[in-house]
This record gives C-alpha cells, sequence and structure tokens, in this order.
C-alpha cells in the first residue's frame, strides 16, 4: 500500500517546481500587483530611515522582502521558507548584504528571535486553522514592543451593506489589509485595521466574506477603520521614499562619474600635459596637471553622469515591479567603470603606438616629438566616452529587462 504523502510534502514538492515561474504566475493572479504589496509595506509604522528588524514569513522569493527594503534601506531582513529552491531566487533578487535566509516550516517550527515588524504575503493561508493559531501566538510573543504583524492576502469578497474598500477603489478581489499591533510587551491588545468589521460568515450569494478575526483566541481584540489621513499619510511616505531613490541614483551616477573623470584625467595630464593646456581652451589658468585633471575631470564628465542617472533611473524603478535602489545599482556601475577604464588603457597604449589614424588634424597645434603621447590621450579619451555610452545604454537594457524576468 502506498503511502498518501503529507500536505507538507506536496507542499514542498509544488513550490520546489514552480520556483521558476512563480513571479510571473504573481503577477497575473494579482491584477494590482505593486498596490498589493505596498499597502502591506505601508502599514509597517516606522520611519523609513529606521534600522528596523523584520521577518517575513513564507517569504519565497523575496517578492514582499524586495518592497520592505525599499521602504526601509537600512533594515535586517530574515527570510524564511519551506523551499530552499525559492531561497535561491530569493538570494539573487536581494543578496546577502544585511539579510539572512532560513529554510524551514514556520507553521510549526518557533520563531527565533525579536522583531519590529514580522511580515507574510499569500503563505499563511496554506495552513490549517489550529496551526494558524498556534503561529499568531508564536507572533505575538516574537514582536518588540510596538512591533506589528502583517499578513498580506487576496480574498474574494460580498458583504452585503457594505462597500469593501482596500485601495483607491473598490473591487470585488482586492489587497488584504490587516495589521495587528503590539502595544507592550505585556498587553494582548491587538489592532487591526479592517476596512468593513467583518467577520468570518457566508455572504450574499455563497461567496466567503471577508474574515479578518483571526485572532479569536485572544480575547482582547480591537477593530478599528485605517482613517484617511493616515492612508494619505501612507502613501506620501511611499512616494517621498520612492522619488528619493530616484535622487540618489541620478546622484550616484553623478559622482561615479566625476570621480572617473577625475581619476582618469589624473593619469592622462600626466602621459601629455598639452592634451589640456592646448588642446583644450584654457579656462582654468594653470599648468598644474593635478589641478587641471581635478576641474576637467569634473567638468567634462557630470553631465554624462546625469544623462546616465536619468535613463538608469528609469530602467531600475519604472513600471509597477519591484523597483531596485540605489545600493543594488552601485556594483554594475562600478563594473561598468572597471571596463571603462580598462578600455580606455587599452587604447592609449594603441594610440601611443600607432598614432594619427586619421587623428591627424587635432594634433596639429601639439609638437612633433610628443604627439605619440597626445594621440595615447586622444585614444583613451575618446574610448572613455564611447565605451560609457554603449555601456550605460546596455546597462539601462539590463537593469530593465532583468526586473521584466525576475520581478
Amino acid at each position: 500500500m502506498t503511502a498518501t504523502p503529507s500536505a507538507h510534502t506536496v507542499a514542498h514538492t509544488v513550490f520546489d517546481r514552480t520556483a521558476a515561474t512563480y513571479d510571473a504566475a504573481r503577477a497575473k493572479l494579482i491584477p494590482p500587483y505593486d498596490r498589493f504589496y505596498t499597502t502591506a509595506v505601508a502599514l509597517i509604522p516606522f520611519e523609513p530611515t529606521a534600522a528596523i528588524r523584520a521577518l517575513d514569513l513564507g517569504a519565497g522569493t523575496g517578492l514582499l522582502s524586495a518592497f520592505v527594503r525599499e521602504r526601509f534601506p537600512n533594515a535586517h531582513l530574515h527570510l524564511v521558507d519551506l523551499v530552499e529552491t525559492m531561497l535561491d531566487r530569493a538570494r539573487r533578487r536581494l543578496g546577502g548584504e544585511n539579510i539572512e535566509y532560513t529554510a524551514s516550516d514556520y507553521g510549526t517550527e518557533p520563531i527565533q528571535g525579536q522583531w519590529h515588524a514580522i511580515v507574510s504575503a499569500l503563505s499563511i493561508h496554506h495552513l490549517t486553522d489550529e496551526s494558524k493559531q498556534n503561529l499568531f501566538r508564536r507572533i505575538h510573543a516574537a514582536l518588540l514592543p510596538g512591533g506589528v504583524f502583517i499578513n498580506a492576502e487576496q480574498v474574494a469578497v460580498s458583504v452585503p451593506g457594505h462597500a469593501l474598500r482596500c485601495g483607491p477603489e473598490t473591487s470585488v478581489t482586492s489587497p488584504l489589509r490587516c495589521c495587528f499591533e503590539r502595544s507592550n510587551p505585556s498587553s494582548k491588545r491587538w489592532e487591526c485595521g479592517n476596512p468593513a468589521g467583518i467577520s468570518k460568515r457566508s455572504g450574499k450569494g455563497g461567496k466567503p466574506a471577508l474574515w479578518l478575526s483571526m485572532l479569536s483566541t485572544l480575547r482582547h481584540f480591537h477593530r478599528s477603520i485605517p482613517s484617511r489621513s493616515r492612508r494619505t499619510s501612507s502613501r506620501l511616505r511611499l512616494a517621498y521614499t520612492s522619488w528619493m531613490q530616484v535622487i540618489k541614483i541620478v546622484a550616484l551616477c553623478i559622482i561615479a562619474g566625476c570621480v572617473y573623470g577625475i581619476l582618469h584625467d589624473q593619469v592622462t595630464a600626466r602621459v601629455c600635459l598639452e592634451y589640456f593646456t592646448v588642446f583644450h581652451p584654457d579656462i582654468f589658468h594653470t599648468q598644474s596637471p593635478t589641478l587641471l585633471a581635478l576641474g576637467w575631470g569634473i567638468l567634462a564628465t557630470w553631465w554624462v553622469g546625469l544623462l546616465l542617472g536619468v535613463l538608469l533611473a528609469v530602467a531600475a524603478r519604472a513600471g509597477s515591479r519591484v523597483k531596485l535602489t540605489a545600493s543594488q545599482l552601485l556594483r554594475p556601475l562600478i563594473k561598468l567603470l572597471s571596463i571603462m577604464a580598462s578600455l580606455s588603457l587599452a587604447a592609449g597604449i594603441i594610440g601611443y603606438f600607432l598614432q594619427g589614424l586619421g587623428m591627424e588634424y587635432y594634433a596639429t597645434a601639439i609638437p612633433k616629438q610628443i604627439r605619440h603621447t597626445f594621440y595615447a590621450d586622444l585614444w583613451a579619451h575618446t574610448t572613455s566616452y564611447l565605451s560609457g555610452l554603449i555601456g550605460g545604454i546596455t546597462l539601462c537594457i539590463i537593469v530593465w529587462r532583468n526586473r521584466s524576468r525576475q520581478y
């Protein structure tokens, strides 16, 4: 007789097999994809700069955690999921900086540590009612004073006499916004953002009503309707955080461009000073290679960084998918600048030995005895601009395509 596989085994098998297509499925199953996750994250009642500790239960490929980190870039995140394959994709999405990953069954195993926020999305519904109650008790005990538990689910709703408002509009399937708040270490008082004050029962037409009384085992349970001002404040905070990331990306590109230009020119100014004093207009009125490299390094590259920053910000943050932060783009930028520097060096060496090759026109004002060094500088600078142009456009395309594939 063949043993019937347990629910635990079935869930592990299903999610292990579907890890590669999980993100794409979420985008199809949740039409208000971006609003679903941002609504949940907006309920975390801490300043965006706070170094909170956040635990993501049933983290999957890291979708919800990506939104948490976007709003709280200084947060310490811990992702827990049953399936290691899912966590592997989360590692590729989020990296390892200030993030931990644990493959375990949060439905049965203890919750380690204390947390400012414990979050979950589209996962806890897999548990039985008894397992949910046990989990909620463990979550309550693991929250720091003032901490919150946020469970984001999408459910079908039909409530006679009520208009369910979970977002800008009312819909049959809307993101469930529910937040349980622990006000002090000894209290068992929880607060829940219940848009309609609905309990578990069948709605009109036999459709399931919205169930928010998930902590029925706790006697002190308070329901309140989130005020319009609180919702507006959350949207403003999210908009502020999002635009700050755009500004950071643009600023990062400008700074990176200027640093590269200064270092690049510190070398080329010492190879051929006349490249700056003769070939360029005399706007700095100095013969110092250090000062010339500093001035031209900034003047000739800040606008390149600005253009790249604007394009990269669009590629990293436009659309409804999970947005990338400036810190996530730092490593790709460093790789781009490293490639540019390598190509520039190679081009400078080629220009030094080959000289001219159709560029003699530019060297008419340069003494013949130093033209080989001038050509080295000319080739190096020209290659830097061309490789920066091609590499910058390529980086933007890669960032956009990776978001399309992974988010």
